[in-house]
């Protein structure tokens, strides 16, 4: 071989050698631009609060980075908080083949198992402990209601009372175990623990309407009656929500819903959101609560309608995807459910905002005809005034006045 030809091949041979490391090296930065570029648009789409934006962004960041389990949680947080169920399923699985003990990544898997009513493949999720306080609380919600599904109540009694970080979660974890011992017929044991859930203060309205379902079931209509009464006085929306419609049904000699366990663990999840988390200014914490809580029982009401009234919360000037979703939230309300007022309420506020006032007071107007209260006639009445229509207030608050007592 001539010389030229022997050192044009070395030539080539070291410039091959050169460029190998030079591309690896290439498609690193490239990546890490990629990255970067992504969790920025996925912060820049949180600061504008598009959720679905934010969900994409940082879901592509993670699927760039999936060993980063700070960049997977903020993804699986995005995901659910998007709403899509299939993607936030789909990361949870792949935070949790990375690794096992990651705490929202089985809560995400628990909870969608626990829906669809495996029980095995749910203790598989949430039975180890976690110390991360929101979702360490979750995860011994949904470990407490599977064990009662599978009839292991010690166990159950045991996992609700680790519920014990706060005075709150204290008083929430005998709620359980007061419903839990109301199933299994313990009339005793149960009224007991509901004495002291009641005297804490806390998750009144579900502490009374289990009593309620506890006395009926016992034969003591009487005492329900009595019982949902003094809440409805002490409380005029009361009379168009769960309390007045348990209240009609004893009175017209109709049983009381027995729930399901989902329904109870849904439950379970919905009183925390807005007592103790948006409370405690944690709203990811209670959007994370009723998202749990609506995939796990989408026919209960009551979370759908605090995660729109949380979602108007959070986000004060709504996208239209949001928005969407808030109306949604509310329209799913059927006419029969005892949350329907609450949610017609809801979507007038949300019209109201949109400056459709016509459509937001044909909606009270309904309201008003087709459960005539306190309540629906004084929003009536005040969304007039608000409005300054002075003569289309005027009879409501007279009706409301001539309605009332002397000492009211």
């Amino acid at each position: 071989m001539k010389l030229w030809a022997v050192m044009a091949l070395s030539a080539a041979m070291i410039v091959s050698c050169a460029t190998v490391p030079a591309a690896a090296e290439t498609r690193v930065d490239e990546k890490r631009a990629s990255l970067k570029a992504d969790y920025l648009a996925g912060s820049y789409a949180r600061y504008l609060k598009d959720s679905r934006a934010r969900s994409r962004y940082f879901q592509s960041a993670y699927d760039l980075a999936p060993e980063d389990m700070r960049l997977g949680r903020i993804a699986l947080f995005s995901a659910l908080a998007s709403g899509d169920e299939a993607l936030t399923r789909k990361t949870a699985e792949e935070i949790y083949r990375e690794n096992s003990n990651e705490a929202m990544a089985r809560a995400v898997l628990g909870a969608d198992a626990f829906s669809k009513g495996r029980t095995a493949r749910t203790r598989k999720y949430v039975n180890n402990p976690s110390s991360d306080f929101t979702m360490g609380h979750a995860l011994r919600i949904l470990k407490g209601w599977n064990e009662v599904e599978e009839g292991r109540y010690e166990a159950a009694r045991e996992t609700f009372r680790a519920l014990s970080d706060t005075a709150y979660f204290t008083a929430l974890g005998q709620l359980q175990i007061a419903k839990m011992e109301a199933r299994l017929g313990r009339s005793a044991q149960a009224e007991a623990l509901f004495a002291q859930v009641e005297a804490s203060g806390i998750a009144r309205l579900e502490t009374s309407l289990s009593l309620a379902r506890l006395e009926a079931e016992d034969g003591r209509t009487a005492e329900a009656i009595a019982r949902l009464e003094r809440l409805v006085a002490d409380n005029a929306a009361a009379e168009v929500g769960p309390a007045g419609h348990y209240l009609m049904r004893l009175r017209e000699g109709r049983r009381l819903p027995r729930l399901s366990v989902k329904a109870e663990a849904a439950r379970a999840l919905t009183e925390p959101a807005f007592a103790f988390f948006v409370r405690n200014k944690s709203n990811d914490g209670a959007e994370t609560f009723l998202r749990f809580a609506r995939w796990i029982d989408p026919d209960f009401d009551r979370s759908a309608i605090w995660l729109a009234g949380l979602l108007e919360e959070i986000h004060p000037d709504m996208d239209d995807q949001t928005r969407a979703e808030v109306s949604a939230l509310y329209d799913m309300v059927g006419k029969s459910s005892p949350y329907h007022v609450s949610a017609q309420m809801g979507l007038a506020s949300l019209l109201f905002d949109q400056n459709r006032d016509e459509e937001a007071i044909a909606i009270l107007e309904s309201v008003a005809e087709s459960d005539p209260s306190y309540f629906t006639r004084e929003a009536l009445g005040r969304a007039r005034f608000f409005r300054e229509n002075w003569e289309g207030a005027l009879p409501f608050y007279t009706q409301l006045v001539d309605s009332l007592s002397e000492e009211e």
